[in-house]
């Protein structure tokens, strides 16, 4: 019901402001976090309606970087609930919001985390570590044991690239 509710907000804040690309790219994270409670057709139906979102977001307002890398989130989201070729062009397209986030912002350093989570995901230890060297450098809130569980490095962890990193960090 609360998700309803929301939707129900954004949309009557289009009612009174249609180009309101603020609206739009909250309205597809909340989608998007539905989607995540979900499965199968249901998920894949949600997602679908946030992408739709997130695209008139950056419609309304090209440069918001942020609606880019929650678009590229979603993305993600919804790649880990397929298979093989399936996830990996959903990767593909994540990559393309994120690159577009970091095009127009590249020191945002979410856009910058959630590349190494990417890279992490598809087994670049190489990437996932350069990633993570913007996502520190000058970052105060940076935290080496965030990374130590997220489930995304899991498939790089074991890699000497990727422990080097880590035993590197202060």
């Amino acid at each position: 019901p609360l998700f309803k509710q929301s939707y129900e907000k954004y949309a009557e804040a289009i009612c009174i402001k249609r180009d309101d690309h603020e609206v739009w790219n909250n309205w597809g994270t909340a989608l998007s976090d539905q989607a995540r409670t979900k499965n199968g057709v249901e998920a894949d139906a949600l997602f679908k309606q946030s992408y739709e979102k997130y695209a008139e977001a950056v419609r309304i307002k090209p440069e918001m970087h942020k609606a880019w890398n929650n678009w590229g989130t979603a993305l993600i989201f919804q790649a880990k609930t397929k298979a093989s070729a399936e996830a990996d062009a959903l990767f593909n397209q994540a990559c393309e919001k994120y690159r577009e986030a970091l095009h127009i912002n590249p020191q945002y350093r979410s856009t910058q985390y959630n590349m190494a989570c990417l890279s992490g995901l598809r087994g670049s230890a190489d990437e996932a570590v350069y990633w993570l060297g913007l996502w520190f450098e000058g970052n105060p809130v940076a935290n080496k044991a965030d990374i130590r569980k997220d489930g995304d490095f899991d498939r790089v962890r074991d890699t000497e690239k990727f422990r080097t990193f880590l035993d590197g960090l202060n």
